[in-house]
């Protein structure tokens, strides 16, 4: 390789490597990375930020040029460099690092070495290669990238770990535009050719300067995994969003302490939308300074091998916030590990799977992960997981595990949404940010949804957003005084989507928080528009008083809002129109707060959940020694759930009357428990098995490699169904081998030894493929397994994607029955059949929903009308309807009721019926004519005739019940009701208990 004709004959392909090496091609950021070239050619001599600053705005006078204006971007950028010509030994080490280069590929292990050479060698894209090798894209991305990340480390090795000299060496050979073919010529030759372009660097790190952290992450256990290969990321300008006017910057320190005692060396990151993360690690006395940080939201978390991380979400717009942070890190109680893969099953290294996006583990080589995690919690937001890797579409889940479960992750491409965000009158928005966010509207079962992702625009308005899952979703947009959107978007794996933003005027609300004419601090004050402006954008914000009362909310829509206030609550004004600039004085009176002391047995319980509902919600968790705080509760009467988030014991209390600020000591009173086996028929003992115990309440455990479980945190004073099941996510339980009775536990102190539970562990897989009406096949579809146990927010179905073919397998299915259900990224298409465990070869056509239910359209004559109009969102017209006065229990009755369409429906609700009794509610909601005719199909001018069989079980109590319907979508805790924009008030809902519902009627249910 020391012949320069020999090198030359790599130079093209070696110049394709190089520039992957050390340029960034997704992000492409000239500016910053023509600026760090600057840099390597002629380091600043004095201060770095000060010299960054002159020369970053010097190229941006050149960024988003027209063509004819590039020579004087490149004369700028070369104004920079040195006049010399490179001296021979400069010449002489830039070949031998291209030599290098050669020789580590050459040594690269398989499939790397031939993905690096079809790919530089041959020119090829990574879809070629797929196409070529018979494997999904994404392969080719991984395979990518774990070359370009092995090749990094080599060179590393190489040159004593000074990226720096590789780099400089390898940057004029990436340059941006390579000759259009090799040429014998000598030496000279090649150097003049490899020296003619502008040269882009991606990885670059400046002497004396500490590279930006990357997404650094806490391994559970000590497990060994692949750490992510270190890398300079884009600085950007200092954000803006989410600062107050007129709240001050703070000083964010704090201390975390494991088992009461410093925690020494554990790893803090600090988080904030559009804010590069920052990681610093405990001193010995366990304390972390981050220095003074813009008063905003962020997430504070801390983690250390073998203890759960740590997470706090705090706002420095607070002035009532503590001085110093405490964090704790507690024993591991549950964990979940598993594998990252695409849909073909390959690992994807590097992926992060984060607790509340902020912090967790990081897959090897393998795709593997083991984070711990929590069992319960105290809201939907603690158990949430964000999964994450390059190039692939981020997703977001909630997970409870009951023990150590095992849940595997399959990642889609990626989809990118840019564009540019311009003022009214077409002219650029800079640093506004834009987020886009999943689009809930789904009433089948929950899945993986996207994660939000933002991106801020730059001086052109310009804006990326890389990481898109696959799906529904809302584009908005929004800035100091201007707003945009939302924007509904349907976007495809592997889709890039063009958008351009119109961010309107928004208006700035300043005003003052008093009680009783004192200014309070520490007040939220949100302000949105009144629910019967359903087409506006989406809440204008937040905004906090500070010590003298004031605050200020700059980006909200005009026009009348309602306001709102915790945790006092607002006396005076709830309403306000606002205009450009408005000007407001808000009195406020406290509401009621519920303390005390969480126990078991006498014995205080750190740190444990207590969940509040009633008039007002509240999810707290107890600090180290149990004491609980709920404040800014509505007086009413609640209900209390507690537990020590470790599935040990928990309680439930109702009927706690809240006027004012009181004492209520909880003691977790449900502390009985199960134990026992599970074996096959055989005897052998099955490992891994998810055990539950179903009564009025329900206990959730995992058998141990010997097969042996464990279940608590029953109440007692029942007797407990077992049904044992494949994992956590598995909708069918196995099937008893011989006949399994239920448990009888005395009371909450009760404990049963010595359970045996014999069932057939056998488990098969569904497959087949998913295709459109023309039978093409659906790439990245997500196909779902119901079984007869319904799914839960935090455990999902059994899932798969369906690969380039279109082919689809879910595998761990226990033996039985099972609906498949695909849902695609547009919402518009589906498919849905029926299958049994081990079926091959299933066909799922989507097609585009229809109604073509019988006597849809044929309305009854005997329909009671409301006495004056009754609208959900301007769209839907309740005209009448046919219920029967009186019920027997335990026998089907129908009913029928009428809808007028006043404008297209688009999305997929389902009605709602609650018939709400004397002590109990019966829960009817259903698909509009038995899912025959989707709301999506609903058309203007349309009469809807939705018939439905109702039984009200022989357990309910008699008397008269009130009829309560309307439209929802969503699953589990993320309900979403279609607002109701016209109607009585007599027949309107109370929003805490019948939010958008209406009155129809009342039944009486008989003896």
């Amino acid at each position: 390789m020391s012949d320069p004709q020999a090198l030359l004959e790599h130079a093209t392909w070696l110049r394709r490597l190089a520039r992957t090496l050390v340029a960034d091609s997704a992000v492409a950021d000239d500016l910053v990375q023509d600026t760090y070239l600057a840099a390597l050619r002629r380091p600043p001599g004095g201060a770095v930020k000060p010299w960054l600053r002159t020369v970053v705005t010097n190229f941006a006078r050149f960024r988003w040029r027209s063509d004819a204006h590039r020579g004087a971007r490149e004369q700028g950028a070369a104004a920079l460099d040195d006049d010399a010509a490179p001296s021979s030994d400069v010449l002489l080490e830039r070949h031998q690092t291209q030599q290098l280069l050669a020789r580590l590929v050459g040594e690269l292990e398989e499939p790397f070495r031939t993905t690096i050479l079809l790919r530089y060698g041959e020119g090829l894209t990574p879809k070629e290669i797929a196409r070529r090798a018979g494997i999904p894209a994404g392969t080719v991305r991984w395979r990518l990238k774990e070359a370009h990340d092995r090749l990094r480390v080599r060179l590393d090795a190489a040159h004593r770990g000074d990226r720096r000299a590789w780099i400089a060496a390898l940057a004029p050979l990436a340059s941006t535009e390579p000759p259009a073919a090799p040429i014998a010529v000598g030496l000279a030759a090649l150097s003049l050719a490899i020296m003619s372009a502008v040269v882009v660097v991606w990885i670059v790190v400046l002497p004396g300067e500490r590279p930006a952290e990357r997404h650094a992450l806490a391994t559970p256990h000590d497990r060994a995994t692949t750490p992510a290969v270190p890398r300079a990321e884009v600085a950007m300008p200092s954000a803006t969003w989410g600062t107050q006017e007129g709240a001050p910057a703070r000083h964010l320190v704090g201390r975390v302490t494991s088992e009461g005692q410093p925690a020494a060396g554990a790893l803090v990151r600090l988080t904030s939308e559009l804010v590069p993360a920052r990681e610093v690690r405990t001193g010995v006395d366990g304390r972390f300074d981050f220095g003074v940080q813009e008063p905003r939201g962020y997430t504070v978390s801390a983690a250390s091998p073998g203890r759960l991380a740590a997470i706090r979400h705090v706002d420095l717009r607070d002035p009532t916030l503590d001085d110093v942070l405490e964090l704790e890190l507690l024993p591991c109680p549950a964990s979940l590990y598993g594998r990252v893969t695409d849909a073909a099953g390959s690992p994807i290294a590097g992926a992060h799977v984060l607790r509340e996006g902020a912090i967790g583990a990081e897959t090897d080589g393998a795709g593997s992960y083991e984070l711990c995690a929590l069992p319960t919690a105290a809201s939907l937001a603690e158990i949430r997981l964000v999964v994450e890797a390059d190039g692939y579409g981020g997703i977001a889940v909630f997970a409870a595990p009951s023990g150590r479960v095992r849940r595997d992750f399959m990642l889609s491409p990626e989809a990118v949404v840019a564009g540019r965000v311009v003022a009214p009158d077409g002219t650029p928005a800079a640093s506004v940010k834009v987020w886009l966010e999943p689009d809930l509207v789904d009433t089948d079962p929950p899945g993986e949804r996207s994660t939000l992702v933002a991106a801020q625009t730059d001086g052109e308005g310009r804006f990326r957003i890389t990481g898109v899952a696959g799906g529904p979703h809302r584009l908005f947009a929004a800035g100091r005084a201007s707003s945009g959107g939302p924007i509904e978007l349907a976007v495809a794996p592997g889709e890039t989507r063009d958008v351009e933003v119109v961010a309107r005027s928004a208006g700035i609300l300043r005003g003052r928080v008093t009680q009783g004419g004192v200014p309070v601090a520490g007040i939220r004050v949100e302000a949105s528009r009144p629910t019967w402006l359903v087409s506006s954008v989406e809440m204008g914000g937040s905004a906090i008083s500070q010590q003298d009362g004031s605050f200020v909310l700059d980006r909200l829509p005009l026009g009348p809002l309602k306001l709102a206030t915790s945790p006092a609550r607002i006396r005076t004004p709830d309403e306000i129109t606002v205009v450009d600039s408005t000007s407001v004085e808000i009195e406020v009176e406290p509401l009621a707060t519920l303390s005390g002391v969480v126990r078991r047995h006498g014995i205080a319980i750190p740190f444990a959940r207590v969940d509040i509902a009633g008039p007002s919600r509240a999810e707290v968790t107890a600090d180290a020694s149990g004491n609980y705080v709920a404040a800014g509760l509505v007086p009413g009467t609640y209900a209390i759930y507690a537990d020590d988030r470790r599935r040990g014991a928990a309680v439930r209390e109702d009927g706690i009357e809240v006027a004012t600020d009181q004492q209520h000591d909880i003691e977790l009173a449900w502390g009985g428990r199960i134990s026992g086996i599970v074996v096959d028929g055989r005897g052998a003992p099955v490992p891994n098995a998810h055990v539950v115990f179903v009564a009025d309440d329900e206990g959730r455990c995992v058998t141990a490699g010997d097969g042996a479980f464990s279940c608590g945190s029953l109440r007692g004073g029942s007797t407990y169904k077992p049904q044992v099941f494949a994992g956590d996510a598995a909708t069918n339980a196995f099937r008893f081998v011989s006949p399994a009775t239920g448990i009888a536990l005395a009371d909450g102190n009760a404990h049963v030894e010595g359970v045996r539970l014999a069932v057939d562990p056998a488990v098969s897989s569904i497959s087949g493929t998913v295709v459109d009406g023309d039978h093409e096949p659906i790439v990245d579809a997500h196909v779902i397994a119901l079984g007869d146990e319904p799914p839960w927010v935090a455990r999902p179905s059994p899932s798969g994607l369906t690969d380039r073919d279109g082919r689809f397998r879910i595998d761990g299915l226990p033996a039985g029955d099972y609906e498949l259900v695909v849902q695609m990224f547009d919402r518009g298409a589906s498919a849905r059949a029926k299958a049994t465990a081990g079926a091959r070869d299933v066909s799922l056509v989507v097609e585009k929903p229809r109604c073509d239910a019988a006597g849809v359209h044929d309305v009854p004559s005997d329909l009671t009308a409301p006495r004056s109009p009754v609208v959900w969102n301007r769209q839907i017209e309740l005209v009448g309807w046919r219920i029967p006065a009186h019920v027997r229990a335990g026998t089907p009755f129908e009913v029928a009721i009428v809808y007028r369409v006043l404008g297209d429906v688009t999305r997929t609700w389902k009605p709602f019926v609650h018939l709400d009794g004397p002590e109990k509610r019966h829960n009817a909601d259903h698909e509009p004519a038995s899912g025959r005719c989707p709301t999506s199909t609903w058309r203007a001018g349309d009469v809807i005739v939705d018939r439905f069989t109702v039984t009200i079980a022989e357990t309910y109590p008699r008397g008269r019940y009130e009829m309560w319907t309307g439209f929802f979508t969503g699953w589990g805790s993320l309900w979403k009701n279609l607002t109701v924009t016209d109607a009585p008030e007599a027949l309107r809902g109370d929003p805490a208990k019948h939010p958008d519902a209406v009155h129809v009627t009342d039944i009486v249910l008989d003896q």
